[in-house]
């Protein structure tokens, strides 16, 4: 067990470490702290604009992440020999695809967290009636800003620049959060959270679910193609489950092909509150419970092929 742990962690920070992690978390949070610009002619509308973006930027930089983690921890330690020299002590292969694809949900979990917190603020910002609440945004640029400085200075004592901006964001989201939710629109103090769209950590486990779907496949997927197939069939699989609900509509005449579409294709539109959603576009935790369970059980069958390809490969 204590194998298992240290190679997971070491895998996170491992991931962690990949400049392109720093650049999509940083890319993800500049696109949703824009949002309430870009929804500010929405008729009344803003909020769920915004709401909705966010979790939609959310799993779509996911997805460059999860690709690019797997690439990270399992192609390259395999074409480098990293992976066969762990595999000549006592570790066996399952535990080391197991260990690898953990280390990878733990940092998609950081990922849609520190996103998550962004969003929350984001939407924080918009306004009824065509306003902005800058004093919101200000918080938020701040923040931002101020995990890249603290970055570059812990980067001059010996630390890691990209770890360290990893988790400068989760923690300078987090304290933007918190700040923005003691502000009243407008300006001036309010009660802590009365402006804040919570329903939204309803949606952001539901995310994440969806991340670990996508983390699955793309370890899978890792452990026989090069980076630009796991990269191809990673958007293929991801805009296959996008249209899923339409394809299985067409197959309805065939139930057995039916069945096997809905088997084997990932449909991301259960990740989406909708028909489960309760007060302020809240998931209820009925919804999130089912859509949790529908990922645990999609994400082990794909870790299941995903051993025997491994236990295959030449390493």
């Amino acid at each position: 067990m204590l194998k298992f742990l240290a190679l997971s962690v070491n895998t996170a920070r491992e991931v962690m470490r990949q400049p392109v992690v720093a650049m999509i978390t940083s890319a993800c949070i500049v696109t949703i702290g824009m949002m309430p610009v870009v929804a500010v002619f929405s008729l009344g509308q803003e909020v769920r604009i915004v709401r909705d973006g966010a979790g939609a930027s959310c799993l779509v930089y996911g997805l460059f992440l999860v690709a690019a983690s797997s690439i990270a921890a399992i192609y390259r330690p395999v074409r480098s020999g990293t992976a066969g020299a762990i595999l000549c002590k006592p570790v066996s292969r399952e535990m080391f695809f197991a260990a690898t694809f953990l280390g990878i949900v733990f940092a998609c979990l950081v990922f849609t967290a520190t996103a998550l917190f962004a969003g929350m603020v984001s939407a924080r910002m918009s306004l009824e009636g065509i306003h902005t609440d800058w004093a919101v945004g200000s918080v938020l640029a701040a923040a931002f800003v101020m995990a890249f400085a603290a970055a570059g200075v812990l980067n001059y004592s010996g630390r890691n620049f990209c770890s360290v901006l990893n988790q400068a964001l989760f923690f300078s989201m987090l304290a933007a959060l918190l700040a923005a939710a003691c502000l009243a629109p407008g300006g001036g103090l309010g009660d802590f959270g009365e402006f804040m769209q919570w329903g939204m950590l309803s949606s952001g486990l539901l995310i994440f679910a969806a991340l670990s779907m996508l983390a699955a496949i793309a370890v899978a997927l890792s452990t026989r193609l090069a980076p630009a197939g796991v990269l191809f069939f990673c958007f293929f699989f991801f805009a296959l489950g996008l249209v899923s609900d339409y394809l299985l509509a067409i197959l309805s005449g065939r139930p057995a092909l039916a069945a096997l579409c809905a088997c084997l294709l990932p449909n991301w539109q259960f990740f989406w509150v909708h028909g489960g959603a309760g007060a302020e576009g809240a998931a209820t935790a009925e919804y999130v419970l089912r859509a949790s369970l529908y990922a645990a059980l999609y994400t082990a069958g794909v870790l299941c092929l995903g051993f025997i390809s491994f236990r295959r490969s030449d390493v």
